[in-house]
């Protein structure tokens, strides 16, 4: 589930990408990390990219004779335009530029002076009419028509793509999603799809101003589990991990706008615990002050539950009462021996007088 799935293609000589997805399961409620490493071979336009995820169900009959495919669902999970914000729905995602990418309106105006200085001194280098700038177009990969070598380089954006909450999906319906399953009647499988909208300038034009628009589609299966199926959950704790926290609520659900609900306090947990292992240990004394703490009495701690409260090294249900009374390695205590079967038999027949001479009068009479 930690894996990471990794896309690598071209794009007809105009596009090479790296889709990285940093993992193979998400949780509902979670985000999903993706890595976008775009670098173009021309004059290449991307309009934008989206994330859907695609949701598949099949169901069997028992005897497996008939089946029934029910119609693909497809959720937009993220959309972001070139030249645009990104939406205020979108807004539990994350996306970040780290290299590359849009021009900001003073970086454009600085290019594109650079770009005009560079036509003029080549144009009256060979003695020719200058050529005039392009038209300023939105492109996630920079402005690349300005002909400049600067902006010929890779982009990589980084995106945490948010799958629909519980809440999200109580109340919006087209949100709904189920979490993966393989049952004997009921299969549901999910793909990321990841959509990237461009276009290349048209051959055929002769003005070489026109261009031609394409959809670039990639889809990846990956595993949707439960909302609680977080790794705060399905990982052991470490052992420095405190034992008595302070934290008195828990969460209907897995997901991180979930509603809390009240619990007990936690340090009625560990008086229990503590008491708990004490009575394994057979400290009675310890146990009884630790029962005495849990029914509210106040009475002076011993350094020693003192340093089992408090300790976060070690969780409290691996201490044990340590034995301070070790034999040594010279005392050997031989085992009883067993009972010697003559001494058992002979007290027998002292008990029972009677039995013994009637055994033996049979004894000679089968003799005789």
């Amino acid at each position: 589930m930690t894996e990471s799935m990794l896309i690598s293609r071209q794009w007809q000589d105009q596009l090479y990408y790296d889709i990285i997805i940093s993992g193979k399961g998400f949780p509902i409620g979670s985000k999903i990390p993706i890595t976008f490493q775009l670098t173009p071979l021309a004059k290449v336009h991307l309009h934008g990219l989206k994330v859907f995820v695609i949701e598949s169900m099949e169901y069997w009959s028992n005897d497996r004779t008939a089946a029934r495919k029910a119609s693909s669902r497809k959720i937009l999970l993220l959309s972001k335009l070139a030249g645009r914000a990104l939406a205020p729905s979108w807004a539990s995602s994350d996306l970040r530029t780290i290299r590359g990418g849009e021009l900001t309106p003073e970086q454009r105006r600085e290019a594109r002076e650079v770009a005009a200085r560079q036509r003029t001194a080549e144009a009256s280098r060979q003695n020719i009419a200058v050529q005039p700038l392009p038209e300023p177009s939105a492109n996630l990969l920079g402005d690349l028509d300005l002909g400049l070598e600067n902006f010929w380089g890779p982009t990589e954006i980084e995106v945490e793509v948010q799958i629909p909450t519980c809440g999200m999906m109580a109340r919006n319906e087209n949100l709904k999603l189920y979490p993966e399953c393989t049952w004997k009647n009921v299969n549901i499988r999910h793909w990321i799809q990841v959509i990237l909208p461009t276009s290349r300038l048209d051959p055929v034009d002769p003005t070489g101003t026109k261009r031609r628009n394409f959809e670039i589609s990639i889809n990846l299966p990956f595993t949707l589990l439960h909302c609680r199926a977080t790794p705060v959950n399905i990982y052991l704790p470490t052992y420095s991990d405190k034992i008595c926290q302070s934290t008195t609520c828990q969460s209907i659900c897995g997901c991180p706008d979930a509603l809390k609900i009240p619990t007990e306090s936690s340090t009625d947990y560990c008086i229990r615990t503590l008491v708990g292992v004490n009575l394994i240990s057979g400290d009675r004394s310890s146990s009884r002050r630790a029962a005495h703490l849990a029914s509210g009495q106040q009475s002076p701690r011993s350094s020693a539950e003192i340093a089992v409260i408090h300790d976060s090294q070690r969780p409290i249900h691996v201490f044990v009462g340590p034995s301070l009374n070790l034999p040594t390695f010279d005392n050997n205590i031989a085992q009883p021996s067993p009972p010697n079967s003559s001494t058992k038999y002979s007290k027998q027949a002292s008990r029972y007088p009677h039995r013994t001479a009637t055994t033996s009068s049979m004894a000679l009479a089968s003799m005789a």
